[in-house]
């Protein structure tokens, strides 16, 4: 939360004005970035699995993080149509997302943004 904070304060002191702040879909931040009355874009991962709290799996599992583009463009479609990601455990949760996120370090991570754009 702190730093939180310190990135709120950060922005809000910038001279041109504020920019917006992304955050993890449904995390605690977009809740205080929005109580400063900033902007909070809610970002979601194309290549990233989730806990069924909405948590990203964290990387120490070895299946954090989805290698195979067709998989990733799946859940990019359903995050963007049906504003849902399926977790880990097969559950369904619901998920606001402004902006998708494809990581740059993913070893296809290439082919993987090059799939779901073709699916768009």
């Amino acid at each position: 939360q702190e730093t939180a904070k310190a990135i709120i304060e950060a922005v809000r002191n910038l001279d041109d004005g504020p920019l917006p702040i992304m955050g993890l879909a449904g995390s605690p931040m977009i809740a205080w970035i929005k109580q400063a009355g900033l902007t909070a874009l809610q970002e979601a991962f194309a290549d990233r699995r989730y806990e069924a709290n909405g948590q990203l799996r964290s990387r120490k599992h070895h299946d954090a993080v989805i290698k195979d583009p067709d998989l990733a463009a799946q859940q990019a479609l359903q995050i963007v149509n049906e504003r849902s990601v399926t977790a880990i455990t097969g559950e369904i949760i619901k998920i606001h997302a402004d902006t998708l996120c494809v990581h740059g370090d993913s070893p296809n991570a290439l082919l993987i943004a090059r799939n779901i754009r073709t699916q768009f």
